[in-house]
């Protein structure tokens, strides 16, 4: 998407999301949301107002451009972006433990070309792979090391 540009017309909007987190659980703050792998158009975002379909207001036209949003405090916000880059995209909030505690997600776009950029059989996989099981080997000696921390 150019800058300046509308998100209708020439560049469809692939995959939007609502962001909406119940207040009980989050103890009204606000979380700053981070998608890998694109930026997005914020579309509207709203603080201390729960989503209902009859209140949203999206702006289409020349929307600002992100790869970090904050999700208000009792509200919510609407992304949306072109659902194009081949690859496994992690969409998370930014406060550690919130994420480990599960506010993250993964977004799997492409999944043959995904595939095709990292065969099973690559020394790039297989490495990756080696460091993993290492990775796991160590970590599971260590006692609460990584006690409320995501690693993200």
């Amino acid at each position: 998407m150019d800058a300046g540009s509308s998100i209708t017309g020439a560049h469809p909007v692939c995959c939007a999301f609502l962001l909406d987190v119940a207040r009980k659980v989050t103890n009204l703050i606000s979380h700053q949301i981070h998608l890998h792998g694109h930026d997005f158009a914020i579309l509207q975002q709203e603080e201390n107002q729960a989503y209902h379909p009859s209140k949203l207001n999206l702006t289409l036209d020349n929307p600002p451009r992100r790869d970090v949003v904050l999700l208000p405090n009792g509200g919510f916000v609407v992304i949306a972006f072109k659902a194009d880059n081949p690859g496994s995209w992690l969409m998370h909030c930014h406060i550690a433990r919130h994420a480990s505690e599960g506010l993250a997600l993964q977004i799997l776009e492409r999944q043959s070309d995904a595939d095709k950029l990292f065969p099973g059989n690559s020394p790039n996989i297989i490495e990756a792979n080696r460091v993993c099981t290492e990775w796991k080997k160590w970590q599971d000696k260590q006692k609460d090391f990584f006690e409320g921390d995501s690693g993200i």
